[in-house]
């Protein structure tokens, strides 16, 4: 990344930031230029290359801000005992489940936006590894493709059971990784349905 203009007011970079996320969850990756980025945040359309270096590098930011923005917000919930009332915000987060759609649609035509989704989705399953400090390496994988899967599917049907998927999801993945039983614990205690045993 170039180094920061210092003739450049250092709100600038963050102004960008807020617009591009306004941008992108309004319009879609698709719908966002850099000008009009640049024209929202009310600066020179050249500091989106100055500071990020291209389009693509820009929303890589405002993705994991957001992406990991809900999962923290997720993760603290469950250690408030409100796990499954996170979870269920986290589904319902159509802006955002609409981007990462269009986006993972736009891939195998558009490199540069591949390029961008891989390390995301590994910092993604890097971050749940951190929290849930899981056992097996492919249970953040499996976790992340799952609930991956069940936000596609929400999209198309809005009375998907999420709570009762994602218990069912955890109990099995538990079964090959004992570091889970203790965040479904944690899940289940707000929202008690069924024993959790191993």
């Amino acid at each position: 990344m170039p180094p920061t203009d210092p003739q450049q007011p250092p709100e600038s970079r963050e102004k960008l930031l807020l617009a591009a996320r306004e941008c992108l969850l309004s319009h879609g990756f698709s719908g966002c230029s850099v000008k009009k980025i640049a024209a929202l945040a009310g600066v020179n359309h050249g500091l989106v290359h100055h500071y990020f270096g291209s389009k693509e590098n820009l929303m890589t930011e405002v993705l994991k801000s957001e992406v990991f923005g809900t999962l923290d917000r997720m993760f603290k919930a469950i250690g408030q005992q409100q796990g499954f009332i996170s979870m269920e915000h986290m589904f319902t987060r159509t802006d955002l489940t609409k981007v990462i759609i269009e986006m993972i649609q736009l891939a195998p035509q558009m490199p540069r936006i591949q390029e961008m989704l891989v390390p995301l989705f590994e910092s993604f399953e890097s971050r749940v590894n951190e929290v849930l400090k899981c056992e097996n390496p492919l249970t953040a994988k499996l976790l992340h493709t799952g609930v991956a899967g069940m936000m596609l599917r929400r999209r198309v049907d809005p009375t998907l059971p999420v709570q009762d998927m994602m218990r069912h999801l955890l109990k099995s993945l538990a079964q090959t990784d004992p570091a889970v039983w203790k965040v479904l614990a944690q899940m289940e205690a707000s929202h008690p349905k069924s024993n959790v045993t191993p």
